[in-house]
């Protein structure tokens, strides 16, 4: 019986490391499958840029007048108000501010009343930051261009209101979107003019994309044309990325599923095994 038992020990040994080895291998499946999925979802950040643009991009130049968020105040109340908010227009501030006030009265006050006032002034302060936040008016031409339902066509009676490159860019974007007809030539002429390096307005290559497709139904411009090809190349490394991902996840999966499987397995023997000795020591106590 002792040889018996000797030999189900070395069973029991073998089983328990070939089981810890089977069981590392199955998380470390595991890992392999979350990492493939992580990789899977990280290649959804590379999009092809479309040409049908979803949002407009409002240039700030177009900003002509400054009252301070339309309450009615006076031109010395706006005046006053512009220079407030100018001294604290960085969020940063404020939440300094507060944590610093916040840290004083923890630190010395003994009650949660006397801390009150802190959050009260914090609070006042917020608040009267976003009341007097100046905010954007424009002329009637481009209120009435960004207010235009683009479910319908916009009129072409605006090419003839505005003239400038920041007007136009944006009368640009909403005819495409609500799908004028508005003539080749002029997308050209603004295609043309936002291709400037003199220009100050920053324009969208997303909208510098739609206005030259408008315009001649290719790209013509080398820059866009080399950013345009780069996203897309890398659009399509990254299509072939996500296809691996996908398979290897499924792959790992199965290797995953198998060793967690004949893990299970190897202890549910073990402790069969386990158990046998247990009986095989209480015969040898009875005996």
């Amino acid at each position: 019986m002792m040889h018996q038992v000797e030999q189900l020990q070395l069973k029991v040994a073998g089983l328990s490391d070939r089981a810890a080895r089977v069981s590392k291998k199955a998380w470390w499946f595991l890992g392999a499958v979350a990492t493939c999925l992580i990789v899977f979802g990280l290649t959804y950040l590379f999009k092809t840029p479309s040409m049908l643009l979803t949002d407009l991009d409002i240039p700030s130049t177009l900003n002509e007048v400054s009252n301070p968020g339309g309450f009615g105040l006076g031109a010395k109340m706006a005046e006053a108000a512009n220079d407030f908010q100018s001294m604290f227009s960085s969020g940063a501030l404020f939440l300094a501010i507060f944590l610093a006030l916040l840290a004083l009265f923890v630190c010395f006050s003994c009650s949660l009343s006397e801390s009150l006032p802190a959050f009260l002034l914090a609070g006042v302060c917020m608040w009267v930051h976003a009341l007097i936040k100046p905010l954007p008016e424009y002329s009637a031409p481009v209120e009435a261009i960004i207010a235009h339902n683009t479910a319908e066509p916009i009129s072409m009676a605006y090419i003839n209101q505005v003239s400038s490159l920041d007007a136009r860019y944006l009368l640009g974007q909403v005819a495409i979107i609500s799908g004028a007809k508005y003539p080749a030539a002029f997308f050209d002429t603004l295609a043309r003019d936002l291709a400037k390096d003199d220009t100050e307005l920053s324009p969208s290559p997303l909208v510098r994309y739609a206005v030259e497709m408008a315009a001649y139904g290719e790209l013509k411009d080398p820059g866009l044309i080399q950013t345009v090809t780069t996203v897309k190349a890398s659009a399509k490394v990254a299509g072939i990325v996500r296809e691996i991902a996908i398979w290897l996840a499924v792959t790992f999966g199965l290797l995953f599923l198998g060793t967690a499987t004949l893990s299970a397995a190897l202890r549910r023997r073990l402790n069969n095994i386990q158990q046998m000795i247990l009986a095989f020591g209480e015969r040898g106590e009875n005996a």
